[in-house]
């Protein structure tokens, strides 16, 4: 007697039937589980002040963002040079400074704008959980 045939005879003895109609019972009580919770709302979580305050700020750099003046703004830090210095006329120290200053300021820019867009979509994801649309028991607090 192999292993299967051992586990289908303590199963049939045990219960009374079969290890396949045991799991075949198991499958349905199983989807019956899932249709049920997918039918529960998700419920709602209130944020606290922290977090009302950062989707406000989003909400509020968003707007800023749709404005004409954003885009000549958003332009120019988006095209800063990382390191773009012209040699002529500069000692290697000057122009090694030089390269380092617009390398970094091109950084910083960068990470200016993702940073902006980060908080705006931080925003979003708070707004869903505020109205629902997320689960916010599994969720974490900004």
């Amino acid at each position: 007697m192999d292993i299967k045939e051992k586990i289908q005879e303590a199963s049939t003895a045990q219960t009374g039937q079969s290890a396949h109609e045991a799991i075949k019972e198991a499958d349905e009580y199983f989807a019956k589980i899932r249709e049920a919770s997918q039918q529960i709302p998700t419920p709602k979580r209130g944020l606290d002040d922290a977090e009302e305050r950062k989707m406000q700020d989003g909400f509020a750099l968003e707007e800023m963002t749709k404005s004409a003046g954003w885009a000549i703004v958003s332009d120019i830090l988006g095209n800063m040079p990382k390191a773009n210095v012209d040699p002529r006329g500069l000692t290697e120290g000057d122009w090694k400074f030089q390269q380092l200053n617009a390398f970094w300021s091109g950084t910083v820019a960068s990470e200016l704008l993702e940073g902006i867009y980060g908080i705006i979509r931080e925003a979003h994801e708070l707004h869903r959980i505020k109205v629902g649309e997320v689960n916010a028991s599994t969720r974490m607090k900004f």
